[in-house]
This record gives C-alpha cells, structure tokens and sequence, in this order.
C-alpha cells in the first residue's frame, strides 16, 4: 500500500480508503475545546480555529470532511451521548467512594 497522507490510503486496486476514524479521540478532543470555554460550541469554525491553535489536527481534519450537516449530527448527537456517559461514569464512581466513605 501507498501512503497518501495519515487520513489515506491506496489498495492494490488503487482504490482510496480513509482510515478508520477514532471517535472516542475525537470527541475527547471536542471536550478539551468545550472546556477551554474559548468559541460558542455551535461555531464550528470557531471550534475548528480553537483546535488548530490547540494542535488538535485531527479534530479539525475530521470536522472538515463531515461538513455542516455532519457536525450538527457530531454535537447534538455523537458528543451529546459521549458526554452523558462520561458524567454518568464519574457520578457513579463519586457515588462508589462516598459508599465506601460511610462504610468505615
């Protein structure tokens, strides 16, 4: 196989495949800018120039190809969900160690 760039590359048939996308790294890379608090989240060139300036390539790479529509099928659904579970699995080891807390 020939490398085209990270995101490609070409089969023996020449055909061009992308490499498959890590979400999960993707959208922990959407929260660091979320946190940084710098561009309304709905922004998504803002949130593209607070990536870039972050060294997140990868975030601003994928946001790129997904485009507009893509996106907003990326924050109000993708990362709504990631996001639900990551506060729910620290809720409940919050709530684990409090347990624990009380027990001795």
């Amino acid at each position: 196989m020939t490398k085209i760039n990270e995101q490609q590359h070409i089969t023996r048939q020449g055909v061009v495949k992308k490499n498959p996308v890590n979400k999960d790294k993707l959208l922990k890379q959407f929260d660091k800018v979320r946190m940084s608090g710098e561009t309304n989240m709905l922004d998504r060139n803002g949130v593209m120039r607070a990536a870039f300036d972050r060294n997140l390539y990868e975030l601003v790479n994928h946001l790129e190809e997904i485009g507009k529509q893509g996106y907003a099928q990326f924050v109000m659904v993708d990362f709504s969900v990631w996001l639900e579970k990551k506060i729910m699995a620290e809720a409940r080891k919050h709530i684990k160690s409090e347990i624990g807390r009380n027990l001795n």
